[in-house]
This record gives structure tokens, sequence and C-alpha cells, in this order.
């Protein structure tokens, strides 16, 4: 009997799970991915991309092509629904998908409260949705931009961005802001976190701690404490939100993203696997870093393996700390692990050197 794998998302993980599959021996299995896009954006490249550094091709993997590589089929379609009685997922053109195994990486939602959502707004996730709309936006920046979150996301896209300003002939008294509602950089380590606040006082970046934003206003975001920050533009770079149809599914979840077990099984339902931002470790506090998807990869697809030809599955243990290369707007880049910071000319190339590999493959 022929089992029916369905890959749903080209998130990190099946992108590596993927590339992993053609140096393995699996039973005889319909594998079949589905995403509303021909192509994945890479994470890490996106600070670069908006600074101006890489096209839009350069930051994106070809899926379509990573799947004929593989042997697998390619599907381009959104899934809305699962229904896992009947075992088939639901996709926005109307087609039911049925499934005997399924792994879902569909990343998350960057969403702004009801009360600041304007057409100003711009989430940063998904990324997709957002390098598009960045080519819209860069051409109207006279106005200024605020992002909101501060953590190092936040702060590499703010630095992108005023790189971008300045290459662009766009004067520093055009506000950048960034706005979190506790401090700044707050899980960085402490030498991290210097070391970007002296970047962004370089930059000319604004800096509001310890606020929210409440409203966007024709002007820019009113703050609580009644502030307005100037601002034409404003990105989303905070806040997580998994897709409302996986909770509605029935899959066990803890604040909206289903639970998985250490081989990325659902906690409840045991032929659906999760991996990357979609899924939440069970007694785990795992951050939403694309280096914890990427490196599930292989495992993930060791273990649907596994799991089809009914042998044990393995753990996933995530590394305790990672290294993190963090761009610096132009061509450099800072470095920290276990709490020390480096800091050297070439690791911007070493940056783009394995983001580069990552892309290609």
């Amino acid at each position: 009997m022929t089992i029916r794998l369905l890959l749903i998302g080209g998130g990190h993980a099946h992108i590596m799970a993927l590339r992993s599959l053609t140096k393995r021996r699996y039973p005889p299995a319909s594998i079949t991915l589905i995403d509303p896009d021909t192509s994945s954006v890479y994470s890490g490249m996106v600070p670069g991309f908006v600074a101006g550094h890489f096209k839009q091709n350069e930051i994106e993997v070809d899926l379509k092509r990573l799947c004929s590589n593989a042997g697998v089929q390619f599907l381009q379609d959104e899934i809305c629904a699962l229904n896992l009685k009947r075992k088939q997922f639901e996709g926005r053109s109307g087609a039911a998908y049925d499934f005997d195994v399924t792994s879902i990486n569909i990343g998350v939602t960057s969403i702004p409260p009801d009360t600041c959502a304007s057409p100003s707004s711009t989430p940063v996730k998904p990324m997709r949705k957002f390098v598009d709309q960045w080519l819209e936006v860069r051409h109207d920046l006279s106005k200024g931009m605020a992002i909101i979150g501060g953590g190092l996301g936040g702060v590499e896209l703010c630095l992108a961005i005023r790189h971008y300003a300045r290459t662009s002939g766009i004067p520093d008294d055009v506000p950048i802001t960034v706005i979190d509602r506790s401090e700044i950089l707050g899980s960085a380590a402490s030498s991290l976190k210097k070391s970007l606040a002296r970047k962004l006082s370089e930059f000319r970046i604004g800096v509001h701690e310890n606020t929210s934003a409440h409203v966007i206003t024709p002007n820019g975001v009113r703050v609580s404490s009644g502030e307005t920050v100037k601002a034409g533009q404003i990105v989303w770079a905070t806040g997580a939100h998994a897709a409302n149809w996986l909770e509605e599914s029935g899959l066990a979840t803890d604040n909206g993203f289903p639970m998985v077990l250490p081989t990325l099984q659902s906690v409840s339902h045991e032929s659906v696997f999760l991996a990357g931002d979609t899924a939440h470790f069970m007694g785990e506090s795992i951050p939403k870093a694309g280096v914890y998807a990427v490196r599930q990869g292989q495992l993930l697809m060791s273990n649907l393996i596994a799991y089809m030809s009914g042998n044990s599955l393995r753990s996933f243990q995530p590394q305790t700390d990672y290294l993190k290369l963090v761009s610096l707007g132009g061509k450099s880049a800072i470095a920290e692990k276990w709490g020390h910071t480096l800091k050297a000319p070439g690791l911007w190339s070493l940056k783009k050197l394995i983001d580069q590999s990552f892309v290609r493959g």
C-alpha cells in the first residue's frame, strides 16, 4: 500500500527535510508539498534584502525545483482547514487533500492588535508578504517608519531600513523609530545589547521603551504615554500567532500553537508532525528562531520515514545557545554566543556565506 505523506508549508524545516530525502530509502509513499507560493523566503537574509544588499531572487528557495530534485510533487494552494477525523486538509482553492501522515511547517504571523490595524501597517511575518510589500513601501519613506518590537529582529530591521534610506538619499532627520512595550533587546546578552544600542544611536534611530502602540493615526503611532510617534509606515516585528485553523482542527494547543513531543509529533495525534515556529514543545521554552527549524529538518524526515516504516523515532535535542550573527545595516555584522560579543571585518562575509549556502542548498 502506498502511504500518502503531505508536507504543508515550505518553511525552513521542510526545505532541509526535502534536501535530505534524496539520501534516504523509504517505504512506498506518495509525497506532496503544498504551499501558497512557488518559492520560500529565507528569513536570515531579509535584513540584507531590505538594506539593498541582495535582490529578491537571491533570498528565495525555489520550492518547485526543490521538489523536482527530491522526486516530490508540488501543489500551489493555501491550506485553510484540517479535518483530523477524515485526515483531510482543505485548500483555499476548494480542493481537498487526503493524507495518512502529515507534517506542518507554515511559520507564524505577526498580527497587530485590532485597534492598531491600518493599511500603512506591514507585518514582518509571513516574510513572503513582507518582502513583496517592502518593494512597494520603500519608495515612500519620506514620512518616516516605526518598527513595533525591539527584539533582535526588530533592531536588525531598523538598521537595515536606515542604511537603505541613507543610500537612497533620504536624510537622517526622517525619523525611524523602534517601539517596545518593555526594554529593547530584553533577551539579548548584555554585551550585544550595549553594542547594538550604540549602533542605534549612531544610525539616529529613535527608541521608545516600556510603551505600547495604541492607535495608528494619519501622522504615525499613538503610544500609551499619549505621545504620537511620527511615521508614514509601520512595521510589526513583534508577536507570533499560529494559523487559526490549527487550533480549530482539534490539535492539542498551547496559546494557539500545536504542542509536540520531542519526536516532533503532535501530543494528541501521532500521525501529525509539526516543526519550526509552528510547533510548541511541551515543557521547553525554545525561541522562535530559524536556526531551530533548520536543525529540525533532517530529524523530521528521518522520523517521518521511521513512522511510515513502523520503526522507532528519535528526539530533537535543541541546543542551549547558538551563534548569532547580526547584520548592522551596511556590510558589517556582529557575533554573539554564550554572552560573548565579537566584532571583526570578516563577520559579514561569514554571515553571507552561511545564508547563501542555505538558499542554494
